[in-house]
């Protein structure tokens, strides 16, 4: 376990919901199953509200570490009432899974904003585009990462992230598709060996918090990276 407030080193890496009826604040939900959301933000006000919750989750973790996440914490810092809370969220694994959700998809928009940038640019530079912003995003966010594998559990954490991976391969894959300008027999598997490799990079620097610089260790993969697809456009 790690001490309070600080995140434990770990060489792995790196979430809508369905809609639930709402109930009442004081009664919370017994199931075993993944829990979700109670309600759905359908408006502005309530979208709003949901941010701020999701926000005050990440905010707790920073101060008071996973030790000190609590229900009652994340509502004083959301400024709200800790009813207000149960009505978007029946329990504290809930509020988990929502920022679980907003950190992997800060990631997913970071892969497709490389992805919409390198449009028409050449394939080694987009590769090498992605992979920093994709191993640099990743180290700004590695002490949640390692607080969410904490309290939702490893193996649920590892897969929702093996989800998302397999999601960066698809959209790379269609990516490539597009390109008229490749050589590859099987684009598929030029992806998944893009998207593996950035990850690898990534899990190393996860596995060393503050011994490696991590802009330089970027730069570098970028290069590797970009160097799969030397050679192979038209």
């Amino acid at each position: 376990m790690c001490r309070r407030g600080s995140p434990r080193s770990s060489s792995r890496l790196l979430y809508h919901h369905a809609p639930m009826t709402v109930r009442s604040p004081r009664r919370r939900s017994r199931s075993t199953s993944e829990p979700v959301p109670r309600k759905q933000p359908q408006q502005q006000r309530a979208a709003e509200t949901v941010h701020a919750i999701v926000t005050a989750v990440e905010r707790v973790l920073h101060s008071h570490g996973a030790s000190g996440l609590t229900t009652n914490r994340i509502a004083e810092v959301a400024g709200m009432s800790v009813g207000t809370l149960y009505q978007y969220f029946p329990n504290k694994q809930a509020l988990v899974g929502a920022l679980q959700e907003r950190v992997l998809a800060q990631l997913l928009d970071a892969f497709r904003a490389g992805l919409a940038a390198g449009a028409t640019d050449p394939l080694p530079a987009v590769a090498a585009r992605i992979a920093v912003s994709m191993v640099t995003l990743y180290q700004s966010q590695l002490p949640v990462h390692h607080w969410l594998i904490e309290l939702r559990s490893e193996a649920q954490y590892q897969e929702r992230f093996r989800r998302i991976v397999d999601q960066f391969v698809d959209e790379l894959t269609a990516f490539l598709e597009t390109r008229t300008d490749v050589t590859f027999t099987d684009k598929r598997a030029a992806a998944f060996a893009t998207v593996t490799a950035v990850e690898g990079i990534a899990n190393g620097v996860a596995a060393r918090p503050g011994q490696i610089d991590v802009a330089a260790v970027a730069a570098e993969g970028a290069r590797m990276i970009g160097g799969l697809y030397q050679g192979r456009e038209r």
